[in-house]
């Protein structure tokens, strides 16, 4: 059984006995393919729709704004050729923002499965992580308008019970502050692309006696259980119902940098009400600082 065997039976047994467990491991077989298949031609149908998509609108916006100054630019006004600029740079970083986290996926599954590129990853700290949270929440609400929806729930480290830190001693927790910044990032902005305007969107930190807990609230679209279990790269729900940028990496990018930082990622939803993603990071005390 340690080198792989399915099943066993215990001599003596029957005929019958033996076909029947042959028939059982078939019929398992089988299922497990089935699954396999049907996971697969989900992702296949996810990345059909989504990644064509996400990269030929923003292109075709750079094109056909490119092509009218090109042409136009002897009628165009100043209020006009500022416009294109300015939707050639929106279209420009929509499709950078796609390519960064197409690379960083890839990146991150590739560290996944390299116990020596994982563990040199897992010495990057972050001192002070309350600092870059919040100022790294205030630029995305401010990019998406909604400035004044942010809300924050910060805890204080001049706790002296916070961890036992000693005068010292400063807090830190075990993540490189690029990938904590592009986690908060992508949570803050998932949480205002699905609520609307006008609602409130919390961030909140607590201490943890192991180190710190993010929460990131919505009160937005929300997610199903099955929606939950099945989230993955270029998985997006409902996507032909709703018109949404993106090709599903936010998230999953969020919850394998946590995991390679041995940390903790969980969702907890309720449909048309309330999405509140919790992810935690262990503390890496600094001495001297």
């Amino acid at each position: 059984m340690n080198l792989g065997a399915d099943d066993y039976l215990a001599k003596p047994c029957t005929a019958i006995e033996l076909l029947k467990a042959i028939s059982s491991r078939f019929e398992k077989q089988t299922l497990v393919q089935t699954q396999t298949e049907a996971q697969l031609k989900r992702l296949r149908d996810s990345i059909t729709q989504s990644l064509p998509h996400e990269l030929y609108t923003p292109l075709n916006g750079i094109l056909g704004c490119s092509e009218m100054l090109s042409r136009e630019s002897d009628t165009l006004d100043q209020l006009e050729i500022q416009e294109i600029g300015n939707l050639i740079h929106t279209s420009a970083l929509r499709l950078h923002h796609l390519m960064q986290n197409f690379l960083l996926y890839t990146k991150l599954e590739l560290t996944a499965n390299h116990p020596e590129q994982r563990q040199l990853l897992q010495t990057h700290v972050t001192v002070e992580p309350n600092w870059v949270i919040q100022n790294t929440a205030h630029q995305v609400a401010t990019q998406a308008n909604r400035p004044s929806d942010l809300q924050f729930r910060i805890a204080s480290a001049d706790n002296s019970s916070v961890n036992n830190l000693s005068k010292n001693q400063t807090f830190a927790i075990r993540v490189a502050e690029s990938y904590l910044h592009k986690a908060i990032r992508e949570l803050v902005d998932n949480a205002f692309k699905f609520s609307e305007p006008e609602t409130p969107v919390q961030v909140v930190t607590e201490f943890q006696p192991d180190g710190l807990l993010i929460s990131v609230v919505n009160t937005g679209r929300g997610m199903t259980a099955e929606q939950i279990a099945n989230l993955g790269a270029y998985i997006q729900f409902d996507r032909k119902f709703y018109e949404q940028q993106g090709a599903g990496l936010g998230l999953i990018i969020v919850k394998r940098i946590v995991e390679l930082y041995g940390g903790r990622f969980s969702i907890n939803s309720v449909p048309s009400a309330s999405t509140t993603i919790q992810v935690s990071f262990c503390s890496a005390s600094i001495d001297g600082l």
